[in-house]
């Protein structure tokens, strides 16, 4: 899916006419919590969630939170919903499969730093990976899912999008009202600085992380001097097209993608041609790297984000909070 043009806008006349579907999507929620059954774990889980639909940068935050505790000798495991997969198992785990056409490309790019399963239900992904022996869960999304108790709620939110026009689904892109997601939250990890921070969330009275997204100089040294032509099926793709655009990279072109967008040679077939009539070279996300069949793997040029922010403040906080000790 597209990201919604109408949900950023703050005045928008589609967003207007779908408010009185938002107050159904508050009603339906509200019931769905109110009948849910709780499940509690034994395993202490991390939660790292958004109150936006789309974007807001969890990925890399739950590769720092799985790098920190793999550090540490800890045996963590990641947790997906199968929103968009096509999964008829209950659970499956990633990293034993041989084929992930049909896994979305965050559980693909995670199975690389940590032991990751998708699921129909959160809860047979988290009994699969106790099973398993894992020592520390991470619900990469879920932060609306209440029959799960968390040790921690993580809300992550970023300066580009923010909370978007404030509305909730359809109408905008906010999945429940703000007041409700920094209740149940923990803390909140934004991108960004402070300024920006109070814009969205004024009077937030607990703990407040910041961090900066880097672009990985490797690369881009490699195609600094050549034509680029940038594409992404990511749910804000202007955003890496920015971080290309403030390289001073010859940018001749960008593609974009609906999010989590399965990637089929005729795909790429047509971007290599358009990358051979304009005499550039086409550059991808790792999210969108890892959806291209392995064959056509070489042709790409692939950009690595990574982020800045005080990690020892950071996993003290989460640390007390799972009662770990580093």
């Amino acid at each position: 899916m597209r990201t919604p043009t109408h949900w950023y806008k703050e005045h928008s006349l589609l967003s207007s006419l779908l408010q009185p579907l938002s107050y159904l999507w508050i009603i339906l929620s509200y019931l769905r919590k109110a009948l849910k059954k709780k499940y509690h774990f034994n395993t202490p889980i991390i939660c790292v969630g958004n109150v936006i639909a789309g974007g807001g940068g969890k990925t890399p935050l739950v590769i720092e939170i799985c790098k920190y505790y793999k550090k540490n000798k800890t045996n963590i495991h990641i947790i997906y919903k199968a929103y968009k997969s096509k999964v008829k198992d209950k659970v499956i785990n990633v990293n034993s499969l041989q084929d992930n056409e049909y896994i979305d490309d965050e559980a693909i790019l995670i199975s690389k730093y940590a032991e990751t399963w998708v699921c129909k239900k959160r809860k047979y992904g988290i009994q699969a990976a106790i099973k398993s022996g894992a020592e520390l869960i991470v619900l990469d999304d879920g932060l609306q899912d209440t029959s799960i108790v968390k040790n921690v709620n993580i809300l992550v939110s970023n300066k580009n999008q923010g909370n978007g026009n404030n509305k909730i689904i359809p109408a905008g892109p906010l999945r429940e009202t703000i007041s409700s997601a920094t209740k149940k939250s923990s803390c909140i990890f934004f991108y960004g600085k402070k300024d920006k921070f109070i814009k969205y969330f004024d009077n937030y009275k607990k703990d407040i992380f910041f961090g900066k997204m880097f672009i990985d100089f490797k690369e881009i040294v490699k195609i600094r001097r050549k034509k680029v032509i940038a594409f992404a099926g990511i749910a804000h793709p202007k955003n890496f097209f920015k971080l290309l655009n403030n390289q001073n990279l010859n940018l001749v072109d960008t593609i974009s993608f609906p999010d989590h967008y399965q990637y089929k040679k005729n795909d790429i077939k047509k971007i290599l041609l358009l990358c051979k009539k304009n005499s550039a070279i086409p550059v991808t996300t790792y999210k969108d790297y890892v959806k291209i069949p392995d064959d056509l793997k070489k042709d790409f040029s692939v950009i690595d984000i990574y982020i800045k922010f005080d990690k020892e403040k950071f996993f003290s906080f989460i640390n007390k909070k799972i009662k770990f000790n580093a």
